[in-house]
């Protein structure tokens, strides 16, 4: 899948947003069934209903579908570019950034999202 930076920004900000107009609209919560534990505890990336944003495993973002891996890469793009207190993203490089971050993923399933990303630092200085 060829991943574009605008068209996978605009997913996760959708995502984001759906998720939160439909916890804030009157009544919303009153009719609809709460998630059944199993489908909760079954989600790979966050079992339980808690995402541990830095220990998530690549193992569990490569079972993702295309959307949802470019979504789940672009929100841990805008984490780490926060947590490293940057300010501007170079958009140009983001399609090749998260190709090598998957590439990684494939490689050693059993590393952490963050350290995927972190490798790709690593290779860009």
């Amino acid at each position: 899948m060829k991943l574009f930076p605008t068209t996978a920004c605009a997913l996760a900000l959708g995502l984001s947003l759906s998720g939160a107009q439909a916890q804030s609209t009157p009544g919303a919560g009153s009719t609809a069934a709460p998630p059944s534990t199993a489908a909760v505890d079954s989600d790979p990336i966050a079992p339980g209903g808690h995402w541990n944003v830095a220990a998530a495993q690549c193992r569990a973002l490569l079972g993702e579908s295309d959307d949802d891996r470019a979504a789940i890469g672009m929100f841990y793009y805008g984490y780490l570019a926060a947590k490293l207190n940057r300010n501007i993203i170079d958009t140009s490089r983001i399609e090749n950034d998260l190709r090598h971050v998957l590439e990684t993923c494939h490689q050693q399933p059993d590393t952490t999202i963050v350290a995927a990303f972190r490798r790709l630092r690593e290779k860009n200085r």
